[in-house]
């Protein structure tokens, strides 16, 4: 029996289907003879295994990221379906907690409520704007340090707020995030200047002590006055943006997808849910195109 999207609905949960949809461009609808018998042989040979089917291909699937265009018929049917079921459980729960959700919570303050919607990107500072807010912040070692954490490390407000002297492995390079959004616990990373100017910052603190010892809303209003005087804030008024401390967010991300990072790693140090919402950076991200787009459109050859 086919499997529809109803069944997969059903037996799936939101991530597991967002998976599966997410391997719809590695799939080809190969038309070879020859490669539809192999796939019915395979299909009969594991036969005898008890896992229920539906179960083995999405484990399949998700072992076949590293090795795109071999799907046949039946995997592309399997992972249209599944976008299908993704699209109904949006349709019928409109309080489904699927990655549209979690974007709009990446929005945080630097959007209306009013005007968030699946299709509202941020503004991102780019790699100069953080490279001035850095510098204007370097005489104040406490405010240049919170920035270069924010920036370094991707975390949000509340998590940065949260994290004590025993959350740091800065040998290591990581930091240790305690309950994050959606009750999730993770590693993020840094850089080694981040991690040595942290680690003297902190010296002599009792293992319990937060690092900063200020609260998120304090923070935000420190990232805000060095973003005030490069600029930045009327630059985002001027866009119908807000400037928040979570902007830095938004430009760990970007900054990092446009440099070639993978798109699963980027999910887990955001701590992200769903894959859906890591890849909005991707349309943002078009820094990682710009040599594609240099090569070939007309106005940038010097001879037009």
């Amino acid at each position: 029996m086919a499997l529809t999207p109803q069944h997969l609905a059903n037996i799936l949960s939101e991530e597991q289907l967002e998976l599966l949809a997410e391997f719809a461009d590695d799939f080809e609808d190969d038309d070879d003879d020859d490669q539809i018998e192999n796939e019915e042989e395979e299909e009969e040979e594991s036969s005898a295994d008890d896992t229920p089917r539906v179960f083995r291909a999405s484990q399949s699937f998700a072992s076949s990221a590293v090795r795109p265009k071999r799907g046949g018929k039946a995997a592309l049917n399997i992972i249209l379906a599944a976008q299908q079921a993704l699209r109904k459980k949006n349709d019928d729960a409109p309080a489904f907690q699927g990655h549209r959700n979690e974007w709009n919570s990446e929005l945080d303050l630097e959007v209306d409520d009013c005007d968030k919607s699946q299709t509202r990107l941020p503004a991102v500072p780019t790699r100069e704007h953080m490279r001035l807010i850095l510098d204007a912040s370097e005489k104040k070692m406490r405010d240049h340090l919170i920035i270069r954490t924010f920036y370094a490390t991707g975390v949000r407000r509340s998590e940065l707020e949260a994290v004590k002297l025993a959350d740091l492995y800065l040998k290591e390079l990581k930091i240790f995030i305690r309950s994050g959004k959606g009750d999730k616990d993770r590693y993020v990373l840094l850089d080694k200047k981040t991690a040595r100017m942290l680690d003297d910052f902190t010296y002599g603190r009792a293992l319990d002590d937060p690092i900063f010892d200020i609260e998120d809303q304090q923070m935000n209003r420190v990232v805000k006055k060095y973003a005030k005087e490069v600029g930045l804030i009327d630059r985002y008024k001027a866009m119908g943006r807000n400037f928040s401390a979570h902007c830095l967010r938004h430009a760990y991300a970007t900054h990092l997808w446009e440099s070639g990072i993978d798109v699963f790693i980027l999910r887990d140090l955001l701590g992200h849910r769903f894959l859906g919402t890591t890849r909005r950076y991707v349309a943002i991200g078009v820094g990682r195109v710009i040599s594609d787009y240099e090569a070939h459109h007309p106005l940038c050859d010097a001879k037009f």
